[in-house]
């Protein structure tokens, strides 16, 4: 049986106690569970008592109800512990499954207890719930301990509950000696935060001296980049040991972190040791265990949301007030009989984040659904990307696991998480544009703990050029959202900008007019042409919206933009209805008017290089539009500013 998500996929033998055969970490590519040897897992054939020692020792098994052999006397009856308890060796029955959750049950006739343990991925985590009723008339003595194989390196380090002084040794061994000798945290014996070398062949086996509070160890292997976080109910759990094998039990290589409820192992020392947990009949023992995998590199990182400060939201409507993105607000948006701005008002085309800090990481996590389309690349349509002190460094792109430092866990059940190591600590202007056709619903940034994080410098020019117009403005088909002619101009002067372009939705209503006319802007380029239904629907609608602007905004500069592509831009009736709205405005004695011939615009390099599909630009289309209007910006703004 497989779970499987973005992060991890799952092994699980329902036949052999619901053991967890394989823990593997897509993003390192890293296998957790220690492996048998030869790849088979054998069902115990015995009717009671298998030796474990003869069998598949590998894998993360539940140890219960006890690990060491036992006959204890309890309450009027003899009790009989098999080796390593039963659940290891016996049939669960598969009682539910859904996608990356699945619900495993036993009912004991020996001991008369029901088990259940229901394993889940969520995310980077695999979570394993335990639900142990005792169904007899009896009380029922018990040890639960987690029997988690896991992987063995030499390099591995070992962190264990913070809150543990003392260990015990409990197993005769070279390195500790005889059991039974305390050792504290620090000594000069043994380092408990590593493991030994794998020559000459050991083990060991160590406990807590007293309970723990922490609930909480990890390994981490820093060869591989990779750590395993534990996190358990310690208040249920509150003892902690670890076995180690370096080759000393049966030529193994592995180790586990047990947390457990008996100190230590068999039912009768932990009587001994009033740590016996004994259940009540009716009794229920529930916990949890948590299994988290990450990438070392990610350990150390603090992680920020970017609606908080220093980060500053460009390109968006009011995200800081909304707590969410969007380009314009939902009440207009829904008031407009428009189904594509409905649509798409929510996409981020235009957002932009910026801030300054000298983090060698920028590691960025997006909660978002991934949009692909069949006419540009997921790079530009789902993908944020990143900038450094005004130059392109590169897309965040899930899934790509690239070498040369790149960070990536990949895609998400609910978004990405990917990122890039930087080439030394040094302060840095970061600009990360959103995608152009996503919704994104929220963004965190994950920098070293140790960085300094600052508010990035304002640019030359903080009052938005808004652009309104097609799925062209929008940004289709940009192989990446700093490819947007928009963001190569603002880039190019050091302006900010706000992206009205909706794909197939810019047809100039009075209510759209109404609202950009509102608009706080310092230049207004209008690019409306192609998502009028006819040439006579352009003429209809195309000045009006002009005239609304300047009604409200008589002094501000309006750029105005036919079509450059093969379908409307070659129109020459449309594109003289575009013309004349112009001419009338310089008639009128209008001084802050400008008209640019889209026909013009890959006149130098010809349509079929500029463009996917003779209609939305690629990468050298939104170029050579760029190259065009920037000019014309350029020269406003210097008046404007003189």
């Amino acid at each position: 049986m497989i779970l499987e998500n973005n992060y991890l996929s799952v092994k699980i033998l329902p036949e052999l106690g619901g053991k967890v055969a394989s823990v593997f970490y897509k993003p390192a590519s890293f296998e957790l569970a220690a492996q048998s040897p030869d790849g088979n897992y054998r069902v115990p054939q015995e009717a009671w008592n298998p030796s474990f020692e003869k069998y598949d020792a590998s894998g993360i098994d539940d140890a219960f109800p006890n690990i060491d052999t036992a006959v204890l006397e309890y309450d009027g009856r003899q009790l009989e512990y098999p080796d390593h308890g039963e659940i290891w060796s016996s049939a669960f029955a598969v009682c539910e499954q859904e996608g990356a959750k699945v619900r495993l049950a036993f009912d004991s006739e020996r001991f008369g207890y029901h088990y259940e343990k229901t394993l889940e991925l969520v995310g980077d985590e695999l979570v394993l719930q335990y639900h142990i009723v005792n169904i007899s008339d009896r009380k029922f003595p018990c040890i639960w301990t987690f029997h988690g194989l896991m992987r063995y390196e030499e390099d591995m380090k070992l962190i264990l509950p913070e809150d543990i002084e003392e260990f015990r040794n409990v197993s005769d061994s070279d390195l500790l000696g005889k059991a039974g000798v305390l050792y504290k945290k620090d000594n000069p014996v043994w380092d408990f935060s590593k493991v030994p070398a794998k020559e000459p062949q050991t083990a060991m086996k160590f406990y807590s001296a007293g309970k723990s509070t922490g609930g909480r160890c990890s390994l981490e292997y820093p060869s591989q980049d990779v750590r395993c976080q534990i996190t358990y109910d310690a208040d249920k759990l509150p003892w902690f040991g670890v076995w180690i094998t370096a080759g000393g039990f049966r030529g193994d290589y592995n180790l586990a972190m047990e947390p457990t409820n008996g100190y230590y192992d068999d039912v009768l020392r932990a009587q001994e040791n009033d740590s016996l947990c004994v259940l009540e009949p009716n009794e229920a023992l529930d916990f949890t265990v948590r299994i988290k995998m990450e990438k070392i590199s990610y350990a150390n990182m603090k992680v920020y949301n970017v609606l908080e400060e220093p980060f500053k939201i460009y390109g968006l409507y009011e995200p800081h007030m909304l707590g969410k993105f969007q380009r314009m607000p939902t009440e207009t948006a829904m008031s407009v009989d428009n189904s594509e701005i409905q649509f798409h008002y929510t996409n981020t085309s235009g957002g932009r984040i910026r801030f300054c800090t000298d983090s060698d990481h920028i590691i960025i996590r997006a909660v978002m659904p991934f949009n692909s389309m069949t006419h540009m690349p997921d790079t530009g349509s789902s993908c944020f990307d990143l900038y450094l002190d005004g130059e392109y460094f590169n897309v965040f792109r899930p899934g790509i696991n690239l070498s040369g430092g790149y960070e990536d866990t990949g895609r998400l059940d609910d978004g990405y998480q990917c990122g890039y190591r930087l080439d030394g600590r040094k302060m840095r202007e970061v600009l990360i544009h959103f995608p152009l056709y996503s919704n994104v619903e929220q963004v965190f940034i994950a920098l070293n703990e140790d960085a300094k994080v600052l508010p990035s410098k304002e640019y030359a020019c903080e009052k938005p050029i808004v652009y309104y117009g097609s799925s062209i403005t929008q940004g289709g088909s940009a192989s990446h959202a700093g490819n947007s002619y928009q963001a190569i101009i603002a880039r190019s002067l050091d302006v900010n900008y706000v992206n009205l372009g909706f794909s197939g939705g810019c047809r100039a209503e009075e209510i759209m007019a109404e609202y950009i006319s509102d608009l706080d802007m310092s230049v207004f380029v209008y690019d409306y042409d192609h998502n009028a239904e006819s040439a006579e629907y352009l003429e209809k609608t195309h000045e009006p919206l002009f005239r609304k602007i300047r009604e409200k905004q008589p002094d501000l500069p309006v750029v105005i933009i036919s079509a450059a592509d093969r379908v409307c831009g070659f129109d020459e009736k449309r594109r003289g209805i575009i013309r004349r709205t112009y001419e009338n405005a310089v008639t009128a004695g209008d001084k802050n008017v400008y008209f640019l011939d889209g026909s013009r615009f890959y006149q130098e390099v010809g349509v079929d290089l500029c463009t996917v599909d003779s209609v939305h630009p690629n990468d050298l289309g939104f170029w050579c539009m760029a190259r065009a209007i920037t000019p014309v910006l350029r020269e406003i703004l210097k008046n404007r500013n003189q």
